[in-house]
């Protein structure tokens, strides 16, 4: 995940409560705005997160054995870029 802001993390939690392994790995492979419309959560958090979302979407992807480095860099190079190269790269 790679993210401004935790929202993404209540989503995939609250999915994860409501529809177990199986609906998170679902909402993971269609992740994108569209998706995020037709979940059944929490009303509040689905409206604030399409809200926060909507001026910056999120990346969300499975971790895999062939993409793992890639986003392991790509993950470093965010958090440099959030934080800052001093703090980002504090992990």
């Amino acid at each position: 995940m790679l993210s401004r802001n935790a929202i993404v993390t209540a989503l995939l939690a609250n999915t994860f409560n409501r529809f177990g392994k199986s609906g998170l790995l679902t909402l993971t492979r269609q992740w994108k705005p569209s998706a995020l419309t037709g979940l059944s959560i929490d009303r509040p958090l689905k409206e604030y997160s399409l809200k926060v979302c909507d001026r910056d979407f999120p990346r969300v992807e499975l971790v895999t054995k062939s993409n793992m480095a890639r986003l392991m860099r790509e993950s470093s190079e965010f958090r440099k870029n959030v934080r800052g190269e001093s703090i980002g790269q504090l992990g």
